[in-house]
């Protein structure tokens, strides 16, 4: 989660591409300068991709406020020890959380304790490769990469892609394309593998202004005419320039693939 991107695209979400995934996808909205400890009741722990979450009434009793606070992913957390009911509605909490940059009721976790013992985040994943692109450096042969809007139906403006065994209807103009990446990264392994993009400025600052107070905004990560991610943009923060984080299950040798196919688009080498 430290190393978050996007991403948010993320979501991010996310981990299976026949759902929605709700994600915010950048942790840019957190201030990691920061830290605040959260003492209080849970309300309600949510086990979803792209991120765990709790809500906590925090406080004294005299004067209690709900706070929503983001986690890692489900896998990541399970390998840290979580389980699906490691919290519970009533639990009485300690959480340690860096908070929102604009001081709302929300915060990212960090660590904790609770009745059942100990509550640490997952651990970072492992960097595996990663790809720098060229400016601009996209052709015929290059795999076609967008971060685009989704549509209800079809029309002359969208196209047809495919999501698991249905079909999305994308802007054929994309937010974000191939030759805006400057660079990819892939990281996790075969439960979890996340790749992280980081697009060029100008590319970066149209995705921030296009989903900046945007809440409920539908956008698909889309490689060719395969929906890699369909995710909802949550909250009115838009995708920040630290750029975009996909997570997907078993997917480890699907994203190597594609940072071979784009190495043609490369000056530097996959390492």
């Amino acid at each position: 989660m430290r190393e978050r991107m996007l991403g948010a695209v993320g979501g991010l979400m996310v981990m299976a591409v026949s759902i929605w995934a709700s994600a915010h996808h950048s942790s840019a909205m957190f201030d990691s300068s920061r830290s605040l400890t959260l003492q209080g009741v849970v309300t309600e722990f949510r086990w979803t991709n792209p991120h765990a979450s709790i809500r906590v009434l925090a406080g004294t009793d005299a004067g209690r406020e709900e706070w929503s606070i983001e986690m890692n992913s489900p896998e990541r957390l399970e390998r840290a020890g979580w389980r699906p009911d490691t919290l519970r509605a009533g639990d009485r909490v300690s959480l340690v959380v860096h908070p929102m940059r604009d001081d709302t009721r929300a915060g990212q976790f960090m660590s904790g304790t609770g009745p059942r013992g100990p509550l640490i985040d997952g651990l970072p994943p492992p960097p595996v490769s990663a790809l720098t692109l060229s400016p601009a450096a996209a052709d015929a042969s290059c795999p076609r990469v967008d971060i685009t809007l989704v549509e209800p139906s079809a029309s002359s403006e969208t196209r047809a892609v495919k999501l698991g065994q249905g079909t999305l209807f994308v802007r054929r103009n994309a937010m974000a394309t191939t030759r805006d990446i400057s660079e990819i990264k892939v990281a996790g392994d075969d439960a979890d593998t996340l790749i992280q993009i980081r697009y060029t400025e100008a590319a970066a600052a149209r995705l921030h202004d296009a989903t900046t107070d945007h809440d409920g905004l539908k956008l698909a990560f889309v490689v060719d005419d395969d929906v890699w991610l369909a995710f909802t943009w949550r909250g009115p923060y838009g995708i920040e320039p630290d750029g975009t984080q996909i997570s997907i299950r078993n997917g480890l040798a699907k994203a190597q693939r594609l940072l071979e196919s784009l190495r043609g688009c490369s000056d530097t080498p996959t390492r």
